[in-house]
């Protein structure tokens, strides 16, 4: 049995590289018909690439604005994701076409704006591709004009609310600070009239009076115990409105960093303008130099592998033709 299969394995090897050695035997022989293909085919892709108007991309990159507190902690005025959307659905394509005066009808005036949210980042990174790079220029910068005034809204209300807050606490610290200071004149009055009666009872001691002066000493005793226990309450009450004054002090300072931790100007800056800002602007738009499309050198490719499996399989298809052919004659 194995000694009859043996030949029957290298008839088949046989048949095999006999297939593979016709199979390139036909490649050979319409090698022009090939060549000729592919080279028609690189040059219909070389041309029609260059035919192509270049697409180059505007983009920009914009981050919420935030407001940080003297814990550290950061609370952003809008999510990045809440702003990526509003932006991506084209929210404010027809107030930005009405600013430029525009007519939405055309098509070049319809732009479609893509937007990238990188992780770890609260950026949000937009961008249009465009041939008319000029034109989107002034899109994007319009867009953006939108979106400011669209949160400067918001960040109005947050800051009326800021300075408000920080107004009261102004008042509340101005109200203790004369609180101390009229306690701190009644302690510094207490203090010398208890001088006084401490003198007093000691020149009494001194002059040795009978049971009247004894009496006397024993109200000035009762009456120094009395200031000296008011002082007490005096003191205590001083140190609670300067703990107080302290807690204002801190507020009020955590308030001023809110705002300056919100705009690039100075928190007094920032109280005089009324707000501070609600969108930041990361990146101005800008044009890349480099080519978004076409992708010459891909569609070169493209093109040439392609005209290459057309051209041999034309080779194929020629041969089989003519193969036929001859087998009919030959009938």
């Amino acid at each position: 049995m194995t000694e009859k299969s043996q030949p029957e394995v290298e008839q088949q090897d046989n048949y095999d590289e006999i297939n593979l050695f016709d199979l390139i035997q036909v490649i050979l022989k319409w090698k022009k018909l090939i060549i000729s293909i592919f080279v028609i085919f690189v040059g219909l892709a070389v041309a029609g690439s260059l035919m192509m108007e270049p697409v180059y991309r505007v983009s920009a990159v914009l981050s919420p604005g935030s407001i940080t507190e003297t814990s550290g902690k950061i609370n952003y005025i809008e999510k990045p994701q809440n702003l990526s959307a509003i932006i991506s659905k084209g929210s404010f394509h027809s107030q930005v076409l009405k600013q430029l005066k525009w007519d939405p009808a055309k098509p070049e005036n319809n732009f479609q704006v893509q937007t990238d949210l990188p992780k770890d980042t609260t950026n949000v990174y937009i961008y249009i591709d465009s041939a008319n790079t000029g034109k989107t220029l002034s899109y994007l910068n319009g867009l953006i004009d939108h979106l400011i005034q669209y949160y400067g809204e918001r960040t109005r209300i947050i800051t009326g609310k800021i300075k408000n807050d920080i107004e009261i606490s102004k008042n509340k610290f101005a109200l203790i600070n004369e609180t101390e200071q009229r306690l701190t004149k009644q302690l510094t009055e207490m203090r010398k009239n208890t001088q006084e009666i401490l003198q007093r009872r000691d020149e009494l001691l001194a002059d040795h009076i009978g049971q009247t002066d004894t009496l006397a000493l024993l109200l000035y005793s009762n009456t120094i115990q009395q200031n000296i226990s008011y002082m007490d309450q005096l003191y205590e009450r001083i140190e609670n409105n300067k703990i107080k004054q302290e807690d204002l002090q801190s507020h009020i300072e955590n308030l001023m960093l809110q705002l300056s931790s919100g705009s690039s100007s100075t928190s007094k800056k920032v109280l005089e303008n009324g707000q501070f800002e609600g969108l930041v602007v990361v990146q101005e738009p800008y044009v890349n130099p480099e080519r978004v499309k076409p992708n010459r050198k891909l569609i070169v490719v493209l093109a040439g592998v392609l005209g290459l499996f057309l051209g041999i399989f034309l080779a194929f298809f020629r041969e089989f033709w003519e193969t036929q052919k001859k087998l009919q004659k030959k009938a």
